[in-house]
């Protein structure tokens, strides 16, 4: 009976181990009352558990579907997948400076699968849910501290509104964060989505949901539960990782420069407007992981013009007599450059690794400072 006893609990300790980094839910409307759905769940390489609904696995993929106003799912879809539906999420963080990745690999697995809904002149909500996140989250209160640390889990979220009056289909992310961003450099990021049916879009920084426990990992009957995690001090949902607070602006433009090593979560959420109606929200919660890299500030002086958030590009618009302009390096820890001038109208793009560089145009600049 011991033996039994130790084998049980083991293997609910393995159940709970998901490490899940983050998620996405997205749906396309293929006529009558039915949709396309994909779920993509994103988690550590070093999980203990297979995804759920591969055929190794202990547990099922279970999507529930809630009518609005209701807290239990209406009808629920268990989705299988086969080892060809996981991937791993290569590193598109291209900074040179970057050499701590510490061993992070992530993986992400892809559900598919058609849904009715059972009344079309009904709203729902579709719902999946899971434990557990990452034991090493520095933003995030665990649910439980011994005998180990569990953290919670997650719930992702998506509504589908009345299907005979809107036959929507959801907006979509365009591309999913970089795993890894560097300590006490500026980072910007498109977060935006697409809306197919030309939806009017807006965004948001939100705090993400709780999810299922490490004793209740997995279920098979999603709720409607919108409890959400507990900002562990001294973030908050006004400053989830510290540094500069997390800024998602009306294009979708993330930007943050964080103050300290460590991985934090973050969510974000993109509300789907038609004719000045509210019809759906998508959710998006994920990890950053914040690495030294040990990076010099590029940096030159701006007298007039902007810096172009999604490029990171200085605009310089000075207007001079005599058309040479002298670009003061200030830049920090550097010990190569690479200046680059061009009028954009001509097409010439003329380069240049002094320090510092005057050169005879009214142009716009971009400069790279970079050590070994």
């Amino acid at each position: 009976m011991k033996r039994l006893l130790v084998l049980f609990l083991f293997s609910i300790l393995k159940l709970s181990a998901s490490h899940i980094v983050g998620g996405d839910m997205k749906y396309k409307y293929i006529g009558g009352n039915s949709y396309e759905v994909t779920v993509i769940i994103y988690r550590d390489c070093s999980s203990q558990t297979p995804f759920d609904g591969l055929p190794n696995s202990q547990s099922d993929f279970t999507l529930g579907l809630v009518q609005e106003g209701n807290i239990t799912a209406t009808s629920t879809y268990t989705i299988n997948i086969t080892s060809a539906d996981v991937k791993t999420v290569y590193n598109q963080y291209t900074n040179p400076c970057l050499t701590d990745t510490n061993g992070v690999c992530l993986e992400f697995a892809t559900y598919k699968t058609t849904i009715t809904v059972p009344n079309p002149s009904k709203s729902y909500y579709l719902v999946y849910q899971r434990c557990c996140r990452n034991s090493s989250i520095n933003n995030v209160v665990p649910i439980q501290t011994s005998p180990n640390v569990i953290m919670p889990g997650s719930t992702y979220v998506i509504r589908i509104p009345q299907t005979n009056f809107y036959f929507n289909n959801s907006p979509t992310f365009n591309s999913f964060p970089p795993k890894f961003i560097c300590l006490g450099v500026p980072f910007t990021f498109n977060q935006s989505a697409t809306d197919i049916d030309g939806d009017s879009l807006t965004y948001e920084t939100y705090t993400p949901y709780e999810g299922l426990s490490g004793g209740n990992p997995v279920t098979n009957n999603p709720l409607f539960d919108t409890t959400k995690i507990i900002w562990k001090a001294p973030y908050t949902e006004a400053n989830m990782m510290g540094g500069t607070p997390v800024t998602i602006d009306e294009n979708g433009v993330l930007t943050y420069t964080p103050n300290q090593v460590g991985q934090y979560v973050i969510g974000i959420r993109v509300n789907e407007w038609r004719n000045g109606v509210k019809i759906n929200s998508v959710i998006r919660d994920f990890q950053f992981n914040v690495r030294n890299c040990n990076s010099p500030i590029a940096a030159a002086p701006q007298k007039s013009g902007t810096i172009d958030p999604k490029t990171g590009i200085g605009f310089f618009e000075i207007n001079c007599d005599d058309f040479t302009i002298k670009f003061t390096n200030t830049s920090q820890g550097a010990n190569k450059y690479k200046w680059f001038f061009g009028e954009p109208s001509s097409g010439v793009n003329n380069m240049s690794s002094l320090p510092a560089k005057s050169y005879c145009q009214i142009l716009a600049l971009f400069s790279y400072a970079f050590s070994h």
